[in-house]
């Protein structure tokens, strides 16, 4: 795979300095950020994490809510902090938290 080929490219680089290999490497590097599958699958990877951010609130919502109330992890008030102001400025992603969160709480 591609990995082949960058330990081959870096074996000969280190025997001889060569900067047509080394201007290829950078080349590869670059055009593969640039290509439509890079964003694409990129953008997918971000919204799945984000996705389950969203989720977790529910199941971790007693930690949650002793990070806020009472003495608990700041770490963790932090972390979900981004979530709660959404909340405090989205309506309908209240609601939908409200509902989600029930479903685990009740």
């Amino acid at each position: 795979m591609h990995y082949d080929r960058f330990m081959d490219t870096a074996d000969a680089n280190s025997t001889a300095v060569d900067d047509d290999s080394q201007e290829n490497l950078t080349f590869e590097n670059v055009h593969r950020f640039s290509t439509p599958r890079f964003w694409i699958t990129s953008f997918i990877q971000i919204a799945f994490v984000l996705f389950l951010y969203v989720l977790s609130a529910g199941p971790m919502y007693w930690v949650i809510y002793e990070a806020y109330n009472h003495d608990g992890s700041a770490f963790v008030a932090q972390l979900y902090l981004p979530l709660t102001l959404a909340c405090e400025r989205s309506e309908m992603l209240n609601d939908f938290m409200q509902w989600y969160v029930g479903l685990w709480v009740f």
